[in-house]
């Protein structure tokens, strides 16, 4: 989900800096300015993906003064359930075979441009002069070519003046580095080779080079002639990944050495090409979220009656689910790392030795987004609105899922605000130690499987004979991780609404071998824990 995610950012701002390269800046003869605007394009389109900055916006009160988080206990939230299937892969994982094996079919091709530059440097002689290496092609099919200070030369057939010419043409590619340029793009259409438009980009910029080395040779020769000479010299081939005197579009070429120059009040059309990478940047890479702060009481409740009564009418226009057949998945991974890294401990806080337990409840939306985010179960005003902060600003999730169709899923998570310093006496009261008989929902530290859960299952879970499977069916089990690890009174909290599919699934997680127990203040403790697991169809054996 991640993977396509960044295919559609990237192609998008591919797409914008290509359209507006084609309708306004091709047509200037601003070569070395559409150099650094097609190649910065590139770059730009594949990086920004990758960036996301939070911005916070103040809401007409006085922010918390705050400390970095290593004030805080470690924060635990509760594990996902994973998303088990009985058999088979998933379409994603075949897309993810197909384009690594295009990586290393490109990646090949790419090696094998070297093998073939390493062999010409060994078969034909060679001498160096003023740092540039000069091989001396001796096959007629050959045509001159660079690749950074290296330069495969053909001179035969040719007189002094076009040996100089083409010399010079070519020195312009080796010291304005176009080399550089062009190894790197082939890099990138490595990695991206399932994109069109950065090939289209690639051959742009290729043909950019070769303008600029045409206009600056133009200025030094006669025209008429170099033009014969480029003539002949395209019969010829070239290498890919090289900057050839004889490759790229040869009418292209011919039009922008005879075209006039650009009027130099023209260069102010690069200014909204600046504007359009700001907007494209703020839209994929920057996230805008209120920070909430503490108020008057009158202001306070003000502001949370006016926010209950837009989530009431947000609510009310779709179903909200408590469970869903696929669960939300945190984008980048632990949202428990996520929130340690990111959330900050009050200062006043920390001065009054407060501490304790916030959940926060918000909806994920099906767009992955977070919404009516409210405190589920507070601890103390000023941690209630730093956990409120944190969770507002985080990234979008990749949404839940019922009977295949995107859906609100309600939400909860649990954060320990917890001084590393011994409190008092009288704070200690409020967080007793736990009785052996207690079970808990959330622990500061859940239980967890020792090893593959997922494989584990897919290992041992069968489909009953006789059941006949059409469509992936799912029975939820409810059980109770011991302070041993061993689980006990596993019971179905909701039926597949096959008997033999519900005993089958309570069987699987009856044999499972001992977990890591949950511990809560350091102790181990019984833990309640729910799993769904998946029946899919497939042909008995």
């Amino acid at each position: 989900m991640l993977f396509l995610t960044y295919i559609l950012k990237s192609a998008t701002i591919l797409g914008i800096m290509l359209l507006y390269y084609q309708m306004v800046l091709k047509k200037q003869t601003f070569f070395n300015l559409n150099r650094i605007y097609l190649l910065g394009s590139v770059i730009f389109a594949v990086c920004i993906p990758f960036i996301q900055i939070t911005l916070t916006v103040n809401e007409n009160v006085s922010p918390l003064p705050v400390l970095p988080a290593n004030f805080l206990q470690e924060i635990e939230t509760a594990s996902q359930p994973e998303h088990i299937q009985a058999h088979g892969n998933s379409l994603y994982d075949y897309l993810k075979y197909i384009y690594w094996a295009g990586v290393f079919l490109f990646g090949l091709h790419y090696l094998s441009f070297w093998n073939k530059l390493f062999w010409l440097s060994h078969e034909h002689p060679h001498k160096k002069f003023r740092g540039l290496y000069f091989i001396l092609l001796q096959n007629k099919n050959h045509s001159t070519f660079s690749v950074f200070n290296r330069l495969y030369i053909n001179t035969q057939g040719l007189d002094k003046e076009n040996k100089h010419k083409i010399f010079e043409h070519e020195k312009i590619h080796i010291r304005q580095l176009h080399s550089l340029d062009l190894h790197l793009l082939s890099i990138l259409c490595i990695f991206n080779w399932f994109n069109p438009l950065i090939w289209i980009f690639k051959k742009a910029i290729v043909q950019n080079h070769e303008y600029i080395a045409d206009r600056q040779v133009v200025r030094r020769f006669q025209t008429g002639s170099y033009l014969r000479l480029l003539v002949n010299q395209t019969l010829k081939g070239d290498l890919s990944f090289s900057n050839g005197f004889s490759c790229s579009n040869l009418k292209k070429r011919m039009i922008m050495m005879t075209q006039k120059q650009t009027p130099r009040y023209r260069i102010w059309y690069y200014i909204p090409a600046f504007i359009l990478s700001g907007v494209l940047f703020l839209s994929f890479s920057c996230i805008v979220t209120g920070k909430p702060a503490i108020a008057k009481p009158a202001e306070f409740f003000s502001e949370t009656i006016k926010t209950l009564a837009v989530q009431s009418q947000d609510t009310a226009k779709s179903e909200v689910f408590q469970v869903v057949e696929e669960m939300p998945q945190f984008s980048e991974g632990s949202p428990t790392a996520w929130i340690n890294k990111h959330i900050k401990y009050p200062v006043e806080a920390i001065e009054k030795g407060i501490g304790g337990k916030v959940y926060v409840s918000f909806i994920i939306t099906k767009t992955g987004k977070i919404r009516d985010a409210k405190i589920a179960k507070g601890a103390n005003p000023l941690l209630d609105a730093e956990a409120l902060r944190v969770i507002r600003s985080m990234p979008a999730w990749t949404p839940g899922k019922q009977k295949g169709q995107a859906v609100d899923v309600q939400y909860t998570l649990p954060i320990n605000f917890g001084i590393s310093k011994p409190a008092a006496p009288k704070q200690q009261t409020d967080t007793p130690a736990p009785k052996a008989d207690d079970i808990f929902q959330v622990v500061e530290t859940m239980p967890r499987f020792n090893g593959n859960q997922k494989a584990w299952l897919q290992e041992n879970l069968r489909i009953p004979a006789g059941v006949d499977v059409k469509a992936p069916v799912r029975t939820y089990v409810q059980y109770v991780i011991f302070e041993d690890g061993t689980i006990h009174n596993a019971k179905i909290s909701k039926s597949s609404g096959n008997t033999a599919l519900d005993n089958e699934a309570l069987r699987v997680i009856n044999a499972m071998p001992a977990w890591t127990p949950g511990k809560q203040r350091g102790q181990a403790v019984k833990v309640a824990y729910t799993l769904p697991i998946v029946f899919e169809p497939t042909t008995a054996k």
